[in-house]
């Protein structure tokens, strides 16, 4: 999501024209501290609107901050030329490009869908259970891949189940299996809230600039 910002809009010409009469790079100097503190306000909103649309476990949170990135103004003077940016880093696997993904919603086909009898404690929001890893099967033929007294997994062109002491069924993974996921961005989230507060942080970064450079002049 691109933002453009005026900075000659109504409440903060006043601003803007102070600057101009100063150093010619006292404007230049507001505008790109600007743009960097809104893009690491932007990925503030990005990270706390993850860990609200996603069922974040322990390492994903470190996973977030590790991914959800800030590039910072170029140190450059034309003011057209100048950008911050908020995004993912792709990652091993590009997993981060497949988290972004869900910005707009995809259909994901043909993925291996661990259930919940597959992680530990037959939790939907737990780890998959080691002893129960999907590469463990993977190249295992169809039939009985593992036995232990009563209890058996077995393995379809479909699906893993788990057969327990009793006859009960439980599907531990689902194999081939497309789906929609759906949107729940979280950068374009994040880029939107912080561009809402560019002029409050403009306007405390020209306060800024004019408090230096009429201290400069003082000396």
């Amino acid at each position: 999501m691109n933002k453009t910002f005026d900075i000659n809009q109504d409440e903060l010409i006043a601003y803007t024209k102070k600057l101009s009469k100063l150093r010619s790079i006292a404007l230049p100097l507001a505008v790109r501290g600007s743009l960097n503190d809104v893009a690491f306000k932007s990925r503030g909103f990005s990270l706390r609107r993850f860990r609200k649309n996603f069922d974040v476990k322990p390492h994903a949170k470190t996973f977030a901050r590790a991914h959800i990135l800030t590039q910072k103004c170029a140190n450059v003077k034309e003011l057209k030329l100048m950008e911050s940016q908020i995004g993912m880093k792709p990652g091993k696997k590009n997993i981060g490009e497949r988290v972004s993904r869900q910005e707009k919603g995809a259909q994901v086909k043909k993925r291996t869908v661990p259930m919940r009898y597959a992680r530990v404690g037959n939790n939907s929001r737990s780890p998959i259970n080691k002893r129960l890893y999907s590469n463990i099967f993977k190249n295992k033929t169809n039939g009985i891949v593992y036995k232990s007294g009563e209890s058996k997994i077995v393995k379809t062109d479909n699906s893993l189940i788990r057969y327990m002491r009793g006859g009960e069924k439980r599907i531990l993974y689902l194999y081939d299996r497309s789906f929609k996921l759906d949107s729940k961005p979280f950068i374009s989230y994040g880029a939107m809230r912080g561009a809402q507060q560019m002029p409050k942080i403009y306007k405390k970064q020209a306060e800024f600039r004019i408090k230096k450079e009429m201290q400069r002049f003082m000396k």
